[in-house]
C-alpha cells in the first residue's frame, strides 16, 4: 500500500514538473513568433526551435499557422510543411485561450495559440517524451517490491522509511532544480513579449555554458537577425500609409488582400469594401477580355507595366498603368501577388492632345505648305514669265523657307510616329550598290547649293545585299549627307563609302569639314540639337534629323555611330545586318 502511494505520489510530482516546464517553452515560443515578419526568416526560426529540441526529453515542436498547417518542424528543410495534424488538439489549438495539455502512452503534449491582440496568427506545440520518467518510476516501484519480498517487516518499515526520505528529498530537490531551470526560461519568455512589438532593445544577463546557456546565445542572436533583416510593424505601417501609388496584394485566386490609404482615395472605396472584392471586378477591359494577368505573373514572376482602366466607385473610369511582382514562399512556391498602380489620367489627356495637334499640324498645315511651296517652285521656274531681280530674290527666299517649314512638319509628324509605336516600314530586299547610287543622286543637287561634292568610295567587289526599308533608308541618307554639306567647307567633298563585316555591312558619310565641338558630342542625337556658334548659326535646320536616323536604323536591327575631330571634319556611320549568300 505505502509503494502504491509513493509510486502515485512520485508520478504526479513528475508530471506536474514536466508540464511546467512545457509550459514556459510554448509560452516562450508564442510570444517569439507574434513578430509579423518572423515567418519570413525560415533560418531564424530554425535556429530557435532546433535550440529548444536539443533540450532533454523534448521530441518534437510543431508551428502550426492558422489554417492547422505545418509551417515549421525544427527541421532545417521542414519535412512537413504544408501538412495538417487532425487530432483534436491541434484542432482546438486555433480556437482556444489556453494552454491545451494531453498526456498519452509516451508524451506529454502542450499546445497553446499565437495570437496578437485578438487575432490568431497560429498556434506552437509541444512534445515532451515521458519514457524516462516512467522507466525510473518502474525502477524504484521493482526495487520497493524486492525489497518488501526479502526484508524482514522492521527492515522493510526501516526501507520504507528511508526511501520515502529520499523520495521527499527527491522531490524537494527536482523543485530546486526545476526551478532553477525554469527561472531563465521564463524570464526569456517575458523579454519575448516585447519582441514581438517590435521591441529589439532587450539585454539579458547570464553566464552559464548549459543548454540554457546556448538558448540565451540564440535568443541575442535572434534579436540581432531581427535588428538587422526586419521591420518593425510601424515602420511598416508608415511606409505603406505615405505611398502615394495605389498598392494592392492579391491572394493567387485575385481576391484583395491589402491595399493602401492612396488605393481607397484612388477608386473611392473604403478598405473594408475592397477586401472583400476582387481584382479583376475593378479593372474595364477594353482590349483583351480573356487575358488573365495573374496566370502571366505566375508563370513569369513579373509583369511590365500594363495601361489599363479601372472603375472606380461611382463608376467613372480611370486611366491607370500597374505593375505586379510575384511573392513566393521559403520552398519558391507562389505566395501572394503585389500590384503597384499609377494613375497616368493627366498623361493620358496630354496624350490626346499631342495627338489633337498633331492631326492639326498634318491636316491644316501641312496641305497649304505643300500648296505653297508647289506656287513658289513655278514662280521661281519662270512658268508665268520672267521676274524682276528683286522679285525673284524674294520668292527664292520663300521657297527656300517653304521647304525647310516642311521638312519641320515632316520630322515632327515622324518623331510623333515613332514615339507612338506607329512608325511602319516596308522591308525590301536591297542591293547596297545600287542604292547608294540613288542616295547621291538625290542629294546631289542639295550638295552643290553648297559647293560640295559627293564622292562615292564604292571598294567592294560582287553584289552585297541587306533587308531594309529602302525609302526610310534613303531618309537616313539624304539626313547625313545633308548635314555633311552643310558643315563642309566650299569647293570640299563628302565621301560616301562601303564596307562589309562578317555579319553586317557598314555605311559611312565622311566630310572635311569644321566638325563636332568636344561640348556637344554628348548631345548629337537628342532632339531639337544643333551645333550652335557664330559659325553656323545660319545653317538652319529642324534639329530632329539625326534623332529620327537613329531610331529608323535601330528599327532595323542595325546601329549608328560616329567620330569627329574639331576643324578636321566628321564621319558618321551606320551598321545594318547583311544577307548572307
Amino acid at each position: 500500500m505505502v509503494g502504491v502511494l509513493v509510486r502515485l505520489f512520485m508520478e504526479k510530482e513528475l508530471y506536474h514538473h514536466m508540464e511546467r516546464r512545457g509550459e514556459v517553452m510554448v509560452r516562450f515560443l508564442s510570444n517569439t513568433l507574434i513578430n509579423p515578419l518572423y515567418h519570413y526568416d525560415m533560418e531564424a526560426m530554425y535556429d530557435l526551435i532546433n535550440n529548444i529540441l536539443r533540450q532533454e526529453n523534448v521530441s518534437y515542436i510543431y508551428v502550426l499557422d492558422n489554417q492547422g498547417q505545418i509551417i515549421h518542424d525544427g527541421q532545417q528543410q521542414v519535412s512537413k510543411f504544408g501538412q495538417v495534424l487532425s487530432d483534436p488538439v491541434s484542432q482546438k489549438a486555433n480556437k482556444t485561450e489556453h494552454i491545451l495539455f494531453q498526456r498519452n502512452e509516451d508524451f506529454l503534449d502542450i499546445s497553446m495559440p499565437i495570437r496578437l491582440g485578438d487575432e490568431v496568427l497560429g498556434a506552437v506545440r509541444v512534445g515532451l517524451s515521458t519514457k524516462q520518467m516512467v522507466q525510473n518510476i518502474n525502477s524504484m516501484d521493482d526495487h520497493l517490491r524486492t525489497v518488501t519480498r526479502q526484508g524482514e517487516d522492521q527492515q522493510l518499515k526501516l526501507a520504507i522509511v528511508v526511501t520515502i526520505i529520499f523520495l521527499i528529498l527527491g522531490t524537494i530537490l527536482s523543485l530546486f532544480v526545476a526551478r532553477k531551470l525554469t527561472r531563465p526560461i521564463k524570464e526569456l519568455s517575458n523579454k519575448t513579449k516585447n519582441i514581438g512589438f517590435g521591441d529589439y532593445g532587450q539585454e539579458l544577463e547570464i553566464y552559464r555554458h548549459d543548454e540554457i546557456g546556448e538558448l540565451y546565445n540564440s535568443f541575442h542572436e535572434m534579436i540581432n537577425r531581427l535588428k538587422e533583416t526586419t521591420i518593425s510593424r510601424d515602420f511598416l505601417d508608415n511606409i505603406f500609409l505615405s505611398m502615394t501609388e495605389a498598392l494592392f496584394v492579391l491572394r493567387l485566386d485575385g481576391t484583395i488582400e491589402m491595399v493602401n490609404d492612396a488605393t481607397s482615395r484612388l477608386l473611392h472605396f473604403t478598405k473594408e469594401e475592397l477586401l472583400t472584392m476582387n481584382y479583376n471586378a475593378i479593372i474595364e477591359k477594353v482590349d483583351n477580355e480573356d487575358y488573365d494577368f495573374i496566370k502571366d505573373v505566375i508563370h513569369n514572376e513579373t509583369l511590365p507595366s500594363i495601361d489599363t482602366i479601372y472603375c472606380d466607385k461611382e463608376g467613372n473610369y480611370i486611366d491607370v498603368s500597374f505593375s505586379a511582382s510575384l511573392m513566393q514562399d521559403h520552398k519558391n512556391h507562389p505566395r501572394s501577388i503585389v500590384v503597384l498602380a499609377h494613375d497616368i489620367s493627366d498623361r493620358k489627356r496630354i496624350d490626346r492632345m499631342k495627338d489633337e495637334f498633331i492631326s492639326t499640324v498634318n491636316h491644316e498645315l501641312r496641305t497649304p505648305l505643300t500648296s505653297m511651296r508647289a506656287s513658289l517652285s513655278m514662280l521661281s521656274e519662270g512658268v508665268t514669265g520672267v521676274l524682276p531681280d528683286k522679285t525673284q530674290e524674294l520668292i527664292n527666299i520663300a521657297l527656300k523657307n517653304s521647304i525647310q517649314l516642311n521638312e519641320l512638319v515632316n520630322d515632327i509628324l515622324d518623331i510623333q510616329k515613332i514615339t507612338s509605336g506607329k512608325m511602319t516600314y516596308n522591308i525590301v530586299r536591297i542591293n547596297i550598290h545600287d542604292f547608294l547610287i540613288d542616295a547621291i543622286e538625290n542629294s546631289s543637287a542639295y550638295a552643290k547649293q553648297y559647293g560640295v561634292n559627293l564622292n562615292l568610295l564604292d571598294t567592294e567587289d560582287g553584289d552585297i545585299f541587306i533587308d531594309a526599308d529602302k525609302k526610310r533608308l534613303l531618309q537616313v541618307m539624304a539626313n547625313l549627307i545633308s548635314n555633311a554639306a552643310k558643315f563642309s567647307h566650299k569647293n570640299s567633298s563628302v565621301e560616301i563609302s562601303l564596307q562589309q563585316h562578317t555579319d553586317t555591312i557598314e555605311i559611312s558619310v565622311r566630310d572635311y569639314g569644321i566638325g563636332i565641338p568636344s561640348d556637344f558630342k554628348e548631345k548629337v542625337f537628342e532632339r531639337f540639337t544643333q551645333v550652335d556658334s557664330s559659325s553656323t548659326r545660319s545653317i538652319g535646320g529642324t534639329g530632329l534629323g539625326l534623332n529620327i536616323s537613329k531610331e529608323i536604323i535601330e528599327s532595323m536591327g542595325g546601329s549608328i555611330g560616329y567620330e569627329s575631330y574639331e576643324d578636321n571634319g566628321t564621319r558618321f556611320f551606320f551598321h545594318l545586318p547583311r544577307i548572307i549568300q
